[in-house]
């Protein structure tokens, strides 16, 4: 089954706003005629460029759940796969209770939230979200949790209760 995604308010905004300037920082640079530089010049193109597609690249795009995987797909690079046999909870999680978390590793909204996060009520997890108000929260028997915002939450955790059923 496929579970689209969709932004938030935060994403919304801060989506826009680091692409206009990081098309500005291209722009500039391209702008700028500095005798001897121009090394320089193709250097901080080439590390703008990089910036955003790796940030566009690792950006979650859907879920998918079926032959017992939920499947996180993303922009540009491979899907993450969860077993749902390795699945040991999944709950909704109200937005207030993801407060204070802090960003190790990853995106903060720069199309959606994504990489590595810690939460003292939550510990250590992997986000793969755009939405906070739709967050589920996903623990495995091996410890490895998992931060997923699908639009629609409900039946996105029936069907991976079901899945975890059908794998016991």
């Amino acid at each position: 089954m496929n579970y689209s995604i969709s932004y938030d308010t935060t994403t919304k905004i801060i989506t826009p706003i680091a692409l206009i300037a990081i098309v500005a920082g291209i722009a500039s640079v391209w702008a700028m005629h500095i005798e001897g530089m121009s090394g320089y010049k193709y250097l901080s193109l080439a590390v703008l460029f990089l910036v955003l597609l790796i940030s566009w690249g690792y950006a979650p795009k859907s879920y998918n759940i079926d032959d017992g995987f939920v499947h996180i797909n993303r922009m540009l690079m491979p899907a993450v796969r969860i077993n749902t046999g390795d699945i040991m909870s999944v709950e909704a999680v109200p937005r207030s209770q993801l407060k204070g978390s802090i960003r190790l590793f990853g995106s903060g909204a720069f199309f959606g939230y994504y990489g590595t996060f810690i939460s003292k009520k939550l510990g250590r997890m992997k986000w793969f979200a755009t939405n906070l108000d739709n967050a589920v929260f996903i623990k495995t028997h091996v410890g490895k949790k998992y931060l997923l915002t699908p639009d629609e939450r409900d039946s996105f955790i029936r069907t991976i209760q079901n899945s975890i059923k059908k794998a016991a």
